[in-house]
């Protein structure tokens, strides 16, 4: 799936963010689940998925609905500290 979406390296996924990471990983797969941006966001903080979706789910869900809104939504755009 991230292949599919660009994302081939740790190190992408790490430029970008969970959250585009997970945005653009959703372009290619429209019935994406939340579980892989909690996935995602785990792969980047070493911490188990499910305590990021049980604490940490209201700020990823706010960060991905104003990445969504955005008139700047671009890959490029890093929101690593957003999501911590």
């Amino acid at each position: 799936m991230l292949v599919r979406a660009g994302i081939s390296t740790v190190e992408q996924l790490k430029d970008i963010g969970s959250i585009i990471a997970y945005v653009q990983t959703r372009r290619c797969n429209e019935n994406l689940s939340l579980n892989m941006l909690w996935a995602l966001e785990s792969v980047l903080t070493g911490e188990n998925w499910q305590d990021i979706s049980k604490h940490h789910r209201t700020n990823h869900l706010l960060a991905l609905e104003e990445y969504e809104k955005s008139p700047h939504n671009s890959p490029k755009l890093n929101n690593n500290k957003e999501s911590q």
